[in-house]
C-alpha cells in the first residue's frame, strides 16, 4: 500500500504544513535551518523531490513540541479534511 501523503503535502495540505513549519510560532526553529526547510518544501511541492517523509517527521516533531513541551496549546483547526481524504482510500476508513 503507498501511502498519498507525498501528494497531499504538493496540493491538499501543501500550504498547511507550509504554514505550520515556517510560520513565525514554529518550535522547530530552533532545531533545523529554515532556509533549508523552505527549500526542499518548495522543491517538493514543485514535483521535483519527494522529501514527504522528511516534511512528515518535522510536522510530527513540531506538533510533539506543541503539546508536549509547550503544553496543550494546540488552536482548532480551520481547514477540514476534503471529502476524499476523509472517506479514506476505496471506501476503507482512515
Amino acid at each position: 500500500m503507498v501511502s498519498p501523503s507525498a501528494e497531499w503535502l504538493r496540493h491538499t495540505f501543501g500550504a498547511h504544513v507550509q504554514g505550520l513549519l515556517l510560520g513565525k510560532d514554529a518550535r522547530i526553529r530552533d532545531y533545523v535551518d529554515l532556509h533549508h526547510l523552505e527549500t526542499r518544501l518548495r522543491e517538493h511541492r514543485a514535483g521535483l523531490a519527494d522529501h514527504s517523509f522528511a516534511v512528515m517527521m518535522l510536522v510530527g516533531l513540531e506538533v510533539f513540541h506543541r503539546v508536549f513541551l509547550d503544553g496543550p496549546s494546540l488552536e482548532k483547526p480551520t481547514a477540514t479534511l476534503p471529502g476524499r481524504a476523509r472517506a479514506g482510500r476505496a471506501g476503507l476508513p482512515l
